[in-house]
């Protein structure tokens, strides 16, 4: 997905979104959890930039999985 095709804020129906995705950029982790001391998952980042909002998510199935092996599913 380029950032020319992002839909609108739900927020503030803006078409000005753009897409940072997760990893090590410039020295630093964007975004992310551990799993392990060598692994993190990765989260891909889309932020409004007109009213600020920002959303993630786990784009890839594979990390979806060690998440779910190392958390479990969410428990009430």
């Amino acid at each position: 997905m380029d950032n020319n095709n992002l839909g609108l804020c739900p927020y503030c129906q803006s078409d000005q979104i753009i897409r940072l995705e997760g990893g090590m950029k410039d020295g630093y982790l964007r975004s992310g959890v551990a799993v392990s001391i060598f692994k993190t998952v990765e989260f891909v980042r889309l932020i409004c930039l007109q009213c600020g909002s920002v959303r993630e998510w786990v784009a890839n199935q594979k990390d979806l999985d060690l998440l779910r092996e190392k958390y479990g599913p969410a428990r009430a």
